[in-house]
């Protein structure tokens, strides 16, 4: 399925989780540890790249 607004979402999630890895990195508790807030960036911006739909 590929749609632009998908996309957009995935894309600003992943900045997201990465803005959680950040916090996490600098002593505030966040629910998950940065490595792992990196790693779901990560899969979110390569699903982002993935539903973009290029036309």
């Amino acid at each position: 399925m590929k749609s632009k607004s998908l996309a957009m979402v995935l894309f600003w999630a992943s900045v997201i989780a990465v803005v959680l890895a950040l916090l996490d990195a600098v002593s505030v508790g966040v629910w998950l540890s940065a490595s792992t807030w990196l790693v779901t960036a990560a899969v979110l911006g390569i699903w982002a790249i993935f539903s973009d739909d290029k036309k």
